[in-house]
């Protein structure tokens, strides 16, 4: 069994990339900036235990998902970046068809990316069952928009099993949401 008890993200993404993918030098991390985002943005730590061979990609996407976290690479510097996900600032640079050039950035609607529901199972109570069990969480919660309901005629509705938010995480599980 892979425990983590009450980790902070960053912590977690440089075990698993640094201890299980072959070859990842542990100098492509800067654990000290990743910590101090994750500190500063996230606040909060992550408990899960994994009692299946996982791949290393779906516990990382797992992760980044359920920890609101961005993970790229950046080829200049040859880091692995992690930023967690946040409000844009009033201050932030406006994109406005002036500040663009020409030819260089294409929009489109993504309508399979449209969500009105978040359904949020977490406090997994026995790691041995499948991820799948709705019955083997001790809490739940839905975050929804009705509006955007009203405007389609339709929910749009995601369902996460989450093995990494403890069943006292109401707060991280609604941010998730």
């Amino acid at each position: 069994v892979l425990a983590y008890v009450g980790e902070d993200p960053a912590d977690i993404i440089y075990d698993l990339c640094t201890n299980y993918i072959p070859g990842f030098d542990a100098d492509w991390i800067d654990l000290d900036a990743w910590q101090t985002e994750t500190g500063t943005y996230n606040g909060n730590v992550y408990t899960a235990y994994i009692t299946e061979p996982t791949s290393v990609k779906t516990l990382l996407e797992e992760m980044a998902q359920q920890g609101s976290l961005a993970l790229w690479w950046d080829d200049v510097n040859d880091l692995l970046r992690l930023q967690v996900l946040r409000a844009v600032l009033t201050s932030a640079f406006d994109y406005t068809p002036d500040s663009m050039r020409q030819g260089t950035l294409a929009t489109r609607e993504q309508l399979e990316q449209r969500l009105s529901q978040v359904q949020i199972y977490f406090g997994q109570i026995n790691p041995l069952l499948p991820l799948s069990n709705k019955d083997n969480y001790r809490s739940s919660t839905i975050v929804s928009d009705e509006d955007a309901e009203e405007d389609w005629g339709q929910p749009a509705i995601m369902t996460i099993m989450s093995r990494w938010i403890p069943s006292s995480g109401r707060t991280v599980a609604d941010r998730l949401g």
